[in-house]
Formats: C-alpha cells, structure tokens, sequence
C-alpha cells in the first residue's frame, strides 16, 4: 500500500459516496471535501485501486478499527502483528 499526499482539486471519495450529487448532477458542496491522503492499493485482488481521503475521514477511519494509519499501514507490510 503506497500512501501519498493527494493532488489539488482532488476530492475525498468516502465523502463523494456518503453526500453524492445534486439533482443538477453537479456534486453536493458536502461532497467536494478536498482529499488529504491518497492510498494506492498493491494486492493482488485490488491491482492498484486509488482512493483518496480527507483528513476527517482519515481519523474516523482510525477511530473505528482503534489503530492509527502508520499502525495499519506497518500490519498490511506484514511488520506487526495485532491481536485484538
């Protein structure tokens, strides 16, 4: 997993998800929460799936599975190990 800092006008797509587009078709202003990380994916099954997230999402995401991103990122190289 490579983490990167996200590009310009890039917007979280956890965000994009949850709030989607207007009836216009044009994104909801909730929806364009410019993106902090970018996580390119290196297994196998997902062959490189980019997916960008916005400081806010990034700490709700630690707060739900209780491990920080540099801890979830360490046990997805296989250098730790978490039992819990």
């Amino acid at each position: 997993m490579s983490i990167l800092k996200a590009a310009k006008n890039v917007w979280c797509d956890y965000c994009k998800d949850q709030w989607g587009k207007n009836k216009d078709g044009s994104w909801h202003t909730k929806a364009m929460k410019q993106s902090w990380v970018t996580i390119v994916s290196e297994s196998h099954k997902a062959k490189g799936q980019v997916r960008n997230y916005c400081l806010e999402c990034v700490r709700d995401g630690e707060r739900s599975v209780k491990l920080t991103l540099t801890q979830q990122v360490a046990y997805a190289h296989g250098a730790v190990e978490f039992n819990g």
